[in-house]
């Protein structure tokens, strides 16, 4: 007799290989998700951070503790090996006082800065304290370097 048709457990068999196979497309996906996701935070996050730092420099906004004049907002990276950081910080720098940490930040989930040496938006819309022409390039990297997110600062305090 001649079969024709399959049999309740090959179909259940080949329902399990489908699904094991979706799922493993599926984490994939999720994973590359979540990376893109975490720099794409952290972008927020240090964007939302140097521009504080920029307003509050403008006006001349001091924080307390501060004693002085207000100089400026500096940005600094810290916590870095082989030239990727993990945490950066910024500080009010004023006349009478040593620096001010105004945010340390922490970034999450192996996301790292580029190594970038620290400068300052000074006060009352004088620029920062980078050489004329020169920009920094923050580049902000998920753990396996596949994914990136650069915000740049000028010589002038514009951040793109």
């Amino acid at each position: 007799m001649e079969r024709k048709g399959a049999t309740l457990i090959e179909i259940l068999v080949g329902i399990a290989v489908l699904g094991i196979v979706f799922s493993g497309l599926g984490y994939a996906s999720f994973r590359d998700f979540t990376r893109r996701q975490g720099v794409e935070n952290s972008y927020r996050n240090l964007l939302s951070d140097l521009r504080f730092a920029q307003k509050d420099s403008s006006a001349g906004r001091k924080p307390a503790g501060c004693i002085g004049v207000l100089n400026g907002y500096s940005f600094g990276v810290s916590s870095c090996s082989s030239g990727k950081c993990s945490s950066y910080t910024i500080s009010a720098l004023c006349s009478g006082s040593s620096p001010v940490n105004v945010n340390q930040v922490n970034l999450s989930s192996g996301i790292t800065l580029g190594s970038v040496s620290t400068f300052t938006f000074k006060s009352l819309l004088q620029g920062t304290s980078l050489a004329t022409g020169q920009v920094v390039n923050l580049v902000l990297t998920d753990p396996t370097g596949a994914i990136t997110r650069t915000i740049t600062v000028s010589d002038t305090g514009e951040i793109k």
